[in-house]
């Protein structure tokens, strides 16, 4: 069984280099991640993600399957960053592999993204 806590935050070190915010506390859940890319829309990343193979989802957990941003990520106070978020859920049987495919593909799409917003 892999130690997705490592992993996790190999995913959290890898956006936070791109740009990204690390929403939420230290205290969550040890295979899940909520990161905000300032001013490139939630919708954007998922799907330019999806293209490059990787799954994602927009928002937090509680608003799975909404367009609108998640109402508990805004009582979190996280403003604009709500409407920037995605979620990213390591699987039980996650690799270095996936999350070395998952750094590459997020600093593809960060670059490409960012010099669009510009």
């Amino acid at each position: 069984i892999p130690d997705l806590r490592a992993l996790r935050d190999a995913v959290d070190h890898a956006a936070v280099a791109c740009g990204a915010v690390v929403l939420g506390g230290a205290d969550r859940l040890p295979n899940t991640s909520c990161l905000a890319l300032p001013g490139i829309a939630a919708g954007t990343q998922v799907i330019a993600l999806d293209l490059a193979g990787i799954e994602v989802s927009a928002g937090a957990a509680c608003s799975s399957g909404k367009v609108a941003r998640s109402h508990v990520l805004d009582a979190m106070g996280c403003g604009a960053l709500a409407g920037q978020a995605i979620r990213v859920s390591l699987p039980w049987n996650a690799t270095a592999a996936d999350v070395a495919a998952f750094q590459d593909a997020y600093a593809g799409m960060a670059a490409r993204l960012g010099k669009r917003a510009a």
